[in-house]
């Protein structure tokens, strides 16, 4: 597969970029249907379940409405820069991974874990539905799988929905638990901050001194600040007094405790 099949610019693929992608998804079978279809990939955007459902392979035999939608949610996948999804065989048939369950592990599922639900698992298999395609079905889809017992069909409608239901609580509750955990480090990290002592701002700036000088009104300021304040004023920002001598003293003092502060505190 080409670097481009790995982009949402599905257009710009190439005619093998497709041969790729369908065989991604152990789907290679239908590869030269497509090319007889003239599926290309100016066109594969814009496909429908029924339209891929008209496809042929090799055997005569059409794809089922489980691939098409397999087919078609790959694609979104790929527009939206995502990986192309795959299916494994899961054993354990856990429900955290239906959306990696092949065809018989769905299958095996409605058979074995759910009683009472022999044709559903039959029309399943016929129609070659996976994990990733039943977590995408909504009731009008269910009828298009023609479960001939009324009974099993509403049985099989519940049991989807308990199971997406299950995993949209899941999937909420794990980002609620992410954002909590986010919001306790965010937390954690303010509870971490030391206030810098007021001495130690500089009344100009509000920032931690560097240079600490003291003016003739008293006052200790960063030396750059007051500097640039005399350039054009004679009043101190402090007392709103007039200052007659601009000079400037090191304020040593505060100097030393602040270099103290900060060698206790580091990471301030």
């Amino acid at each position: 597969m080409t670097k481009k099949n790995k982009q949402k610019n599905i257009p710009s693929w190439k005619q093998e970029d497709i041969s790729a992608f369908l065989e991604s998804m152990s789907l290679e079978s239908w590869s030269q249907g497509f090319q007889d279809c003239e599926l290309t990939p100016q066109v594969l955007p814009k496909i429908r379940e029924s339209m891929l459902m008209n496809i042929t392979n090799s055997k005569g035999e059409s794809m089922s409405f489980g691939e098409a939608r397999f087919v078609c949610l790959a694609v979104k996948e790929v527009q939206q820069n995502r990986r192309i999804p795959k299916v494994i065989d899961d054993l354990d048939l856990k429900l955290e991974n239906i959306h990696l369950w092949t065809v018989d592990n769905v299958c095996k599922y409605f058979s074995e874990k759910v009683e009472n639900m022999s044709q559903v698992a039959s029309s399943l298999k016929n129609h070659k539905i996976n994990g990733i395609v039943l977590m995408s079905l909504n009731e009008e889809d269910t009828n298009k799988l023609k479960i001939q017992s009324v009974a099993q069909l509403i049985a099989f409608q519940k049991e989807l929905k308990r199971i997406q239901k299950a995993l949209s609580d899941s999937a909420a509750s794990q980002k609620q638990d992410q954002q909590q955990g986010e919001e306790q480090k965010k937390e954690g990290h303010k509870g971490n901050v030391v206030e810098i002592p007021v001495s130690f701002k500089c009344t100009l700036t509000g920032e931690l001194m560097e240079n600490p000088v003291v003016a003739s009104d008293g006052c200790t300021y960063e030396r750059s600040a007051i500097e640039a304040h005399f350039e054009n004023s004679d009043i101190s920002p402090v007392t709103g007094e007039a200052i007659y001598d601009k000079k400037l003293m090191p304020n040593r003092g505060v100097l030393m405790q602040i270099m103290q502060w900060k060698s206790n505190h580091p990471n301030q």
